[in-house]
């Protein structure tokens, strides 16, 4: 396939990928998009011995790799159904907090603190094991450990459908020659929400902002809404955040500097906000990709989308086998190659219904005309990402909660565009307000106006929310959809790029 000569970076990410599943859940599911891959790979023209035994050798050394840390890792507990109980292991952990998040439901509230567990020894046996992702679970009232440093705790550690959670009652004495950053992002999370409750006096949009900026949901009825609506990934930092953040600081600091330097700035300002945020996967996944387009700019190289889609999932796992694994992870790297490689495809199936005009007629059309054909335009090419996106992301959705909103197919015509407005008027305002604090509020109002007005317009399709259930899929059959799919998008997109392409050379 053409697409693998054009992007060897993301063949060399699913060849990771395939790995690290073989070795980390390996099952029979995997064997169709194995086989499919190397079809799709020896289909075209044959790869040289010698890169061919280099390439092979690689892959050999990260199994090797990933098959060390798995045997530091707690053992993947089968998957369990709603009425069958986790496995349960106490013992006594030496935890390291990344990120503290509000966790809120109809039912309780409390604290989420996520992490990684350097050291957990079970109180029954002599093994112990190593360096797994884990998130300790606090109620409310419940004092909070010390997020400025590693800390040992005693407790139970839940493992089910390849998660760990830790439930302690303390005390955590901490590890005095260890430093972590989840303190100081607490800190700053709670001023920077402090700084919003001057300016922003609606609860919802309050709330609604502080997901948008931080990614921590703290109000269930809000996350309720999203998830209904088909929007919760709009609540979650990803590539959409990201992108538009660089987006508008670039353009901001491109009116004052050169164009190499609002780079810089950009990617330096970039990476401060990557690391209040913390390491979760879809936002490394996010940073890496607004680096690495920074970095090509910088350096005067091609910037081409299904390669550095295959550089960051490269690195991602090799840096993080474990996140392989994560709900974030599969879903950030599904929809984002859905929007390079599946929305061409259904462009064109949208364009028999709502053809394309040549420049000099779209030019002749009366200005009346010419707008509605403009926003017609951009309404077609919404759709088609939203719905090469629902697409990809069917089987996984499916998997892992059992149904999917197709309201999200109405809701995200517009509500995403809205939510680009609102930050725009949010980020440009908001300088001038923490300047003048006495006209903060003024500044901020145009954006409370537009965000109250979303909300708003979300009332309905949550009373008439439409749900297609998923239950049935299985992880080998989804592991199979999701290969097929992404294989017959591939082969259109390499067809109609450089299939193309190469025929003009010719």
């Amino acid at each position: 396939m053409e697409l693998w000569r054009r992007s060897p970076a993301l063949l060399m990410g699913l060849l990771l990928l395939l790995v690290a599943a073989w070795v980390q859940r390996p099952s029979l599911g995997l064997l169709f998009p194995t086989l499919l891959l190397g079809f799709s790979v020896f289909s075209g023209p044959r790869p040289r011995l010698h890169k061919a035994i280099l390439l092979a050798l690689l892959l050999i050394l990260y199994a090797l790799y990933n098959h060390h840390l798995m045997r530091q890792w707690p053992p993947q507990a089968p998957a369990a159904s709603l009425f069958e109980q986790p496995l349960r292991v106490t013992g006594k952990a030496l935890f390291h907090p990344t990120l503290l998040r509000p966790h809120a439901t109809f039912y309780q509230e409390g604290w989420v603190v996520q992490g990684v567990c350097l050291d957990f020894i079970p109180t029954s046996g002599l093994e112990h094991w190593q360096r797994f992702p884990c998130s300790l679970f606090l109620p409310a009232g419940q004092s909070l450990p010390p997020l400025s440093s590693d800390f040992w705790m005693e407790g139970t550690l839940s493992l089910q459908n390849g998660s760990a959670r830790m439930k302690s009652r303390g005390p955590w004495p901490p590890c005095e020659t260890s430093y972590a950053l989840a303190g100081l992002r607490h800190q700053l999370t709670q001023k920077w929400e402090s700084t919003l409750h001057q300016y922003i006096t609606d609860p919802d949009v309050h709330a609604f902002l502080m997901a948008l900026t931080t990614g921590q949901i703290g109000d269930p009825l809000l996350k309720g809404i999203f998830r209904r609506a088909g929007l919760i990934h709009i609540l979650v930092i990803s590539g959409f955040h990201f992108s538009l953040l660089a987006y508008l600081v670039e353009r901001a600091l491109r009116a004052l500097l050169p164009r190499s330097c609002a780079t810089a700035l950009s990617l330096l300002l970039l990476t401060l906000y990557f690391l209040f945020l913390g390491s979760t996967p879809a936002v490394v996944r996010a940073y890496l990709t607004s680096l690495f387009m920074g970095l090509c700019f910088l350096w005067r190289r091609e910037n081409s989308g299904p390669n550095i889609l295959g550089l960051t999932l490269s690195l991602q796992l090799l840096i993080d086998p474990a996140s392989l694994g994560n709900i974030g992870f599969q879903l950030s790297y599904l929809a984002t190659a859905a929007i390079l490689i599946a929305t061409p495809l259904c462009e064109r199936w949208l364009e028999k219904a709502i053809p394309m005009l040549r420049t000099e007629e779209a030019l002749s059309l009366p200005i009346p005309l010419g707008i509605s054909y403009l926003a017609t335009q951009l309404c077609k090419k919404m759709l088609a990402s939203n719905l090469a996106v629902h697409l990809l992301l069917l089987p996984a959705l499916g998997l892992h909660f059992g149904s999917a909103s197709l309201t999200g197919l109405v809701t995200n015509l517009y509500f995403p565009l809205g939510t680009v407005l609102m930050l725009i008027l949010f980020l440009a305002a908001l300088p001038l307000a923490l300047l003048l604090p006495s006209l903060g509020s003024w500044l901020l109002y145009p954006t409370q106006w537009l965000a109250e007005l979303l909300l708003e317009s979300l009332h309905p399709f949550c009373l008439f929310s439409c749900e297609l259930p998923l239950s049935w899929i299985t992880p080998a059959l989804a592991s199979t959809i999701t290969a097929l799919l992404l294989f017959f998008f591939s082969a259109d997109f390499s067809k109609k790029n450089y299939g193309e392409t190469n025929q003009v050379r010719a």
